[in-house]
């Protein structure tokens, strides 16, 4: 093999290889926000999950186009490249259109937050305790109390004292079984939390999903160039063989 070809094959290994890096980059990131932010993603939404499990399935299928590149590379299999090429543009069209519906999706996260959070809430008197954990656990990790606000139990529960709110609204338990929240009270001395979930729960949401969206704007970035440079080299490898296969047949006899 000449200079050229073993410079033209390093070429393409590498592009390849980046291919993979860039779907198990894609696959980590949107993984990890569904395993450890599950048990809040559901508030969100099941498009905004949706699209996360699709970004999987997408980095999935590029790390394995990457992978089977790779393979075509060094089985010098022309065809099999070009396959390789067609379908990372596809998969990098799917990527940026799920991308871009994640982010055009903002304010409706924010709404489909708020009211999952208020009709799990009107579930709370019931005897489903899924229900009252799924809700409790949301107000002892964020510090809040209600959708909106404390006031958003009186709707549920109907009292305005601190019986109508559960427990996990109370700063110091201890102290809040025996205090009565007058409706005159100093917002800060009340020992339970004031504020809704529904803002301290989108922020969070709006944070996990800044770490996915960085991967998927960083991969794409590296791509685009990668995809074009691969696309460049698999086209004028494919012409040079034409070229040498009519030259054969020209001088065949």
């Amino acid at each position: 093999m000449s200079k050229d070809g073993k410079l033209l094959k390093l070429i393409l290994l590498f592009l390849n290889f980046t291919f993979s890096l860039c779907g198990l980059l894609v696959i980590t990131q949107s993984s990890l926000t569904l395993i450890q932010d599950g048990p809040y993603l559901e508030f969100a939404g099941s498009k905004f999950t949706a699209h996360l499990v699709l970004l999987v399935v997408i980095g999935t299928l590029t790390f394995a186009a990457g992978v089977c590149g790779f393979y075509a590379t060094i089985k010098e299999k022309c065809c099999v490249l070009i396959i390789v090429v067609l379908t990372i543009i596809i998969l990098l069209f799917a990527e940026i259109g799920t991308l871009i519906t994640n982010l055009a999706r903002t304010d409706d996260i924010a709404e489909d937050i708020k009211k999952t959070l208020f009709d799990v809430m009107l579930q709370y008197p019931t005897n489903d305790n899924n229900r009252r954990i799924r809700f409790d656990t949301i107000q002892y990790d964020f510090n809040c109390c209600g959708t909106n606000s404390f006031h958003d139990w009186v709707v549920v529960l109907g009292s305005q004292t601190n019986f109508s709110v559960p427990l996990s609204c109370c700063k110091d338990v201890e102290v809040c079984q025996n205090f009565d929240v007058p409706l005159d009270e100093s917002l800060s001395n009340l020992p339970i939390y004031t504020e809704g979930c529904s803002q301290a729960l989108t922020e969070f949401i709006y944070a996990s999903r800044v770490s996915v969206v960085a991967a998927c704007i960083v991969t794409t970035l590296i791509e685009i160039p990668c995809v074009i440079t691969l696309s460049y080299f698999v086209w004028r490898e494919k012409i040079s063989k034409v070229i040498i296969y009519q030259a054969v047949l020209t001088q065949s006899p």
